[in-house]
């Protein structure tokens, strides 16, 4: 059997967290309203995959890579308020709303969802953050290094949306 290091696995979840956020935020900007179902199944793709990715380490508390499992509850816990900006019932409520729609749409189905909107990634790219930064405090890494990954990203996937946008825009392509 083999055994993986939970930082490396949290490190290689918090990467892919922060790229999904990222292309789904950059083909958003070049595409706002797609009328193609192209543009909206890769974006409500990425937002799931973003939203299963940051539920491993902050929804279900007996996941062997959330935070409780890998850090002092309450420095941790103090850390993420401050990071996010958030009060402890705000944080709760936050992480209800991306549990609730990864367990009623992205990862599960539920006939009868509550889940009306997109939960905003903002607080969840923050706090996303802070959890690396925290994993370097094991010596390994970076604390600038997924900030840079996701700033980096949504650069290059911002020019390549723009590109694939105009390239199919008035072609008939994709409902261009």
């Amino acid at each position: 059997m083999v055994k993986l290091n939970p930082e490396r696995e949290a490190t290689n979840r918090l990467v892919s967290f922060v790229r999904s956020v990222a292309m789904k935020r950059a083909i958003e900007a070049a595409n706002p309203g797609p009328t193609a179902n192209y543009w909206l199944v890769i974006r409500s793709g990425l937002f799931d995959q973003a939203v299963v990715e940051w539920c491993v380490m902050f929804g279900n508390h007996n996941q062997p890579l959330h935070w409780k499992q890998r850090f002092d509850e309450n420095a941790f816990r103090d850390g993420l308020m401050k990071t996010t900006g958030k009060t402890r019932d705000e944080w709760d409520e936050y992480g209800a709303a991306l549990t609730t729609y990864r367990n009623e749409i992205a990862a599960h189905v539920d006939l009868t969802p509550t889940t009306v909107k997109f939960p905003n990634m903002d607080a969840a790219l923050a706090a996303a953050f802070y959890y690396y930064e925290r994993l370097c405090d094991f010596g390994q890494g970076d604390p600038a290094a997924l900030r840079r990954e996701y700033d980096d990203n949504l650069k290059t996937f911002t020019a390549l949306s723009e590109a694939a946008v105009a390239a199919t825009t008035g072609t008939g392509i994709l409902g261009g």
